[in-house]
C-alpha cells in the first residue's frame, strides 16, 4: 500500500513540476534515476558535455554535485545553503536544484533560453567588445573572431583583455558566466560579488 502511495506522489509531483514549465529526476541513495520527466533526461544530456551515461545514471559531474549537496543538507553546519547548479549552454541555461527527501534526492531542472545579446547589452563594454563576447560564448577561437569581424586575432585579444578587466573575470569562462548573470548595477559592488562566487 505504501509503495503506491509513494508512486501516486511521485506522479503527481511531476505533473505539477510540469504544469510550472520545469522537468523533474528523482534519484535513490545511489545516485541511480528512479523516475524522470520527459524531457529531464534530454536536458541533462543537452547541457553535459560527458559520454551519454545509460538512462538509469546521470553524468558523472552531477552525481558529485548531487553528492556534495547531500552532504551539504546531511551536515551539521546551519548556515550551509543548498546551491544551485547552473550550466551554460549554446542559446540558454540549465539551473539545477536539489531537494532531499530521506534516501531520495529530487532534481528540479530549469532551462532558460538565453539571447547573448541581451545579456551583453547592460555590460560596461564598448559595442566591439559586446561583439566579441557573443561570439565567445558560442564557443568561437579568437581566430575565428577575428575572421568574422575583419580584424586580427591580436586585436580580439587586446579586446578580450579589456572585456576581462572591465568585468573582473580572468578569462573566458567566467566572461561568459557574467554575461548570462546579467547588467552590472555598481562596478565595485559587482567586482565584490564575482570574487564572492568566483567570477
Amino acid at each position: 500500500m505504501g509503495e503506491i502511495v509513494e508512486q501516486d506522489a511521485r506522479r503527481l509531483l511531476l505533473s505539477l513540476v510540469a504544469q510550472l514549465g520545469g522537468e523533474m529526476v528523482i534519484l535513490d541513495r545511489c545516485g541511480a534515476v528512479r523516475t524522470a520527466s520527459t524531457g529531464a533526461l534530454a536536458l541533462i544530456g543537452n547541457y553535459f558535455s560527458e559520454p551519454s551515461p545509460p538512462p538509469s545514471c546521470l553524468p558523472e559531474s552531477l552525481v558529485r554535485w548531487v553528492g556534495e549537496q547531500r552532504r551539504s543538507f546531511d551536515g551539521d553546519d546551519p548556515t550551509a545553503l543548498p546551491r544551485p547548479l547552473t550550466i551554460a549552454g549554446k542559446g540558454g541555461t540549465l539551473s539545477v536544484r536539489a531537494i532531499f527527501d530521506g534516501a531520495e534526492a529530487i532534481l528540479l531542472l530549469e532551462q532558460r533560453e538565453t539571447s547573448m545579446a541581451s545579456c551583453v547589452a547592460g555590460l560596461p563594454l564598448t559595442d566591439r567588445e559586446r561583439q566579441i563576447l557573443v561570439f565567445l560564448a558560442a564557443g568561437d577561437t579568437n581566430v575565428a573572431i577575428a575572421a568574422a569581424l575583419h580584424i586580427s586575432a591580436l586585436t580580439v585579444k587586446k579586446h578580450l583583455e579589456h572585456i576581462y578587466e572591465k568585468l573582473g573575470v580572468a578569462g573566458r569562462v567566467a566572461a561568459v558566466a557574467r554575461a548570462l548573470a546579467g547588467p552590472i548595477r555598481s562596478f565595485p559592488f559587482a567586482i565584490a560579488l564575482g570574487a564572492l562566487f568566483e567570477w
